[in-house]
C-alpha cells in the first residue's frame, strides 16, 4: 500500500506548469496594455496644461501692460484698465487647475498672478496707519453726485445731520432738489452757492458752514458740466475748493445683430482727459491749501488716475478702508439689462493739497443715486487748533 501511486496523483504530476506555457509575446502585450492608461492620461494632462499656461500667461501680460503708463491708449485697453480688478478674476482658476493637473508651472503662474494682484489692489484692503497727522483744525468734507432724477433729498439731509460736514459738495444738482435740501439743512449751512441748477444733469452746488469769500461757476466745454471754484475762510486761513464734475466717458454699447445683451463697442474719453489736464494745470501754481471734491468719472488706479500730481492727496486712498467703490449704486449702467447689486469702481474723490492731511475717509450708503457719497476728514497743518471741531 505504501508504494502505490493513485491515478489522480499521476495525472496531477503530468499537468504543465503555467510558467512553461505562457507565450513571451503575450506577456509583453499584457504589460503594454497596463502602461497605456497612464501614458494616455499624461498626454491628456500635457494637452490641457500647455494651452491653459499659454493663455493665462498672455492674459497676465496684458493686465500688467494696461496698468502701466499715463498716455491714452486704444479704447479696449482703456476700458480694461478701468475694470482691471475684475479682469484678474479668471486668474483665480489657475489655483485649482494646478492641483488637478499636477502642474508646477501653473502653480508658479498662479503665484505670480496673485502677487501682481496684491501689488495693484492689496493696499486698498490693508489697514492704514493714523499716526503722524498734524494737530491743526479739522475740516470735514462730503461730496455726492445726487443724480439728476433723485427726488429723495430727505435721505441726504439725514446723512448730513449724522456726519455734520463743514462743506457739502454736490453734482447733478437740480433746483427742486436744492430747494428742498435748503428747507431741511439750510439753518446749519448759511453759506450756499449753486450753478446751472436749471439744466438736466450738469448743475452743481456747495453748502458750507464756513464763510464763502468768493465763488465762481464756469464750464470747461460749451455742453459740459458746471464746475465751481470757491475761496473759504477756514479759521485764520483761506482755502480753495473746487467742485468737480468731469465729463462722462462716451460709451457705445449695442446688441450683436440686434439681439442679445448690449456689448461695449467703444469707450472714448477725450473730453474728460482734457478737463483733468486743465485741473492739473490750474492747481499747479496754487500756494494756498486746496480741496478738489466731486465726480471725476475715472476709476482709482486707472490711467488718468495715474496722472494725478503727487501733491494731490487722495483721502480715501490714504485713510479709507476697502475698495471704496462709489459707482454704480443699485442702478443699471449703460442700459445693460442686468442688475448691479454693488458698486464696481471708485470714481468720486476728495483730494487735497499737501497741507491738508487726510485723517479719515469713508463711503456711507445712501439710496437715491447711482453714486455713493464720500466723506473725508482733513487736518490743516500750521494753523491754530479748532477746539470746537472733533473727529466723529
Amino acid at each position: 500500500m505504501t508504494g502505490h501511486k493513485s491515478v489522480g496523483a499521476e495525472e496531477r504530476a503530468g499537468e504543465l506548469h503555467p510558467l512553461e506555457t505562457i507565450d513571451p509575446d503575450a506577456r509583453d502585450s499584457v504589460s503594454s496594455e497596463r502602461g497605456r492608461g497612464p501614458r494616455v492620461l499624461e498626454r491628456l494632462r500635457r494637452m490641457l496644461v500647455v494651452p491653459i499656461l499659454a493663455g493665462s500667461l498672455a492674459w497676465l501680460t496684458v493686465l500688467i501692460f494696461v496698468r502701466w503708463g499715463t498716455e491714452p491708449r486704444p479704447w479696449p485697453i482703456e476700458f480694461l484698465d478701468t475694470f482691471a480688478l475684475y479682469a484678474f478674476v479668471p486668474m483665480a482658476a489657475l489655483i485649482p487647475a494646478s492641483f488637478l493637473l499636477r502642474s508646477r508651472a501653473l502653480a508658479a503662474l498662479a503665484l505670480i498672478a496673485g502677487l501682481t494682484f496684491v501689488q495693484q489692489f492689496g493696499p486698498a484692503v490693508l489697514s492704514k496707519a493714523t499716526f503722524g497727522a498734524p494737530a491743526g483744525p479739522l475740516l470735514r468734507v462730503l461730496t455726492y453726485n445726487v443724480y439728476s432724477a433723485n427726488a429723495r433729498p430727505a435721505e441726504l439731509a439725514a446723512l448730513v445731520r449724522s456726519v455734520e460736514p463743514d462743506v457739502i459738495v454736490l453734482q447733478e444738482l437740480r433746483q427742486s432738489y436744492a430747494a428742498e435740501l435748503v428747507g431741511q439743512i439750510g439753518e446749519a449751512y448759511p453759506y450756499r452757492v449753486g450753478a446751472a441748477l436749471n439744466t438736466a444733469n450738469d448743475g452743481s452746488g456747495t453748502f458750507s458752514r464756513l464763510p464763502i469769500i468768493e465763488a465762481q461757476a464756469f464750464l470747461l466745454r460749451e455742453d459740459g458740466n458746471a464746475f465751481q471754484r470757491l475761496r473759504l475762510q477756514f479759521g485764520d486761513r483761506e482755502i480753495a475748493l473746487f467742485n468737480v464734475h468731469l465729463a462722462t466717458p462716451e460709451i457705445e454699447a449695442r446688441r450683436a445683430r440686434g439681439r442679445g445683451p448690449r456689448l461695449v463697442r467703444g469707450y472714448e474719453t477725450p473730453e474728460r482727459d482734457g478737463e483733468l489736464a486743465w485741473l492739473i494745470e490750474e492747481t499747479q501754481p496754487l500756494s494756498t491749501p486746496f480741496v478738489l471734491a466731486g465726480d471725476f468719472n475715472l476709476a482709482a488706479g486707472s490711467r488718468p488716475y495715474r496722472q494725478f500730481p503727487e501733491r494731490w492727496r487722495d483721502a480715501f486712498s490714504e485713510r479709507g478702508w476697502g475698495f471704496g467703490h462709489t459707482w454704480p449704486a443699485r442702478r443699471v449702467p449703460w442700459s445693460v439689462p442686468a442688475p448691479v447689486w454693488t458698486p464696481l469702481i471708485r470714481i468720486d474723490y476728495v483730494l487735497s493739497s499737501p497741507e491738508l492731511a487726510p485723517t479719515r475717509a469713508w463711503v456711507p450708503w445712501l439710496d437715491g443715486s447711482d453714486h455713493l457719497p464720500v466723506v473725508a476728514e482733513l487736518r490743516l497743518a500750521g494753523a491754530e487748533q479748532d477746539a470746537g471741531r472733533k473727529p466723529l
